[in-house]
């Protein structure tokens, strides 16, 4: 009885790293695929674009829905895209929009405010370095020649941009939508300040 014993805990001893290390990979696991489905979810294409202004009526009349409601329609309003196009929103074109629809593959609905940049841009035929320069680093060489200067009215006109998950977006008249804006190539503003220690030196 005595000699058995020792026999029972040496299989106990080695069955138990076993099952403990079966335990901890299958969270490891599943905690991997969730990361995957995330990252797979920001890398959706956009399907449209769709304009939207916020008329002083309908902010009027959400409002008071709002306060009526005791803040129950502030809150369906903040989960539901529709709801809050429904009751505060009303369709126009990207030119004129103050919010924007993005509709993506599959079939994912964000709704995201449209600002106002002033000043020329590459959208507007400030290509080239300057036109980075002068629009802050947002222009790039997809942009180029695309809105080209049409006379001093255009380029006084605001240029509508739309931020959405970290990409940027110029409104281009040409194309009646919304541009993304490519990435500042690598080295761009070592280059830039390199040019202009050079002009300022000979000059």
């Amino acid at each position: 009885m005595a000699s058995g014993a020792p026999v029972v805990l040496a299989e106990e001893r080695r069955g138990r790293p076993q099952g403990a290390a079966f335990e901890v990979e299958q969270p490891r696991k599943q905690e991997s695929r969730k990361l995957e489905d995330a990252f797979v979810g920001e890398d959706k294409e956009i399907r449209s674009f769709e304009g939207f202004e916020a008329p002083l009526g309908k902010r009027l009349l959400f409002y008071f829905l709002g306060f009526i409601s005791v803040g129950l329609v502030f809150l369906l309003s903040k989960w539901s895209p529709r709801v809050r196009m429904l009751l505060r929103l009303r369709r126009c074109h990207l030119r004129d929009a103050e919010f924007v629809r993005i509709t993506l593959d599959d079939g994912h609905v964000d709704i995201e405010p449209v600002s106002e940049v002033q000043g020329p841009t590459a959208a507007s035929g400030g290509g080239g370095a300057g036109g980075a320069a002068a629009g802050g680093g947002l222009g790039g060489p997809a942009l180029n020649g695309i809105g080209g200067g049409s006379g001093a009215a255009r380029q006084r006109r605001p240029h509508k941009l739309l931020e959405y998950r970290c990409n940027r977006y110029f409104y281009v008249e040409e194309v009646g939508s919304f541009v993304p804006v490519p990435d500042v190539p690598k080295r761009f503003n070592e280059q830039l300040m390199t040019s202009a220690t050079r002009l300022a030196a000979t000059g």
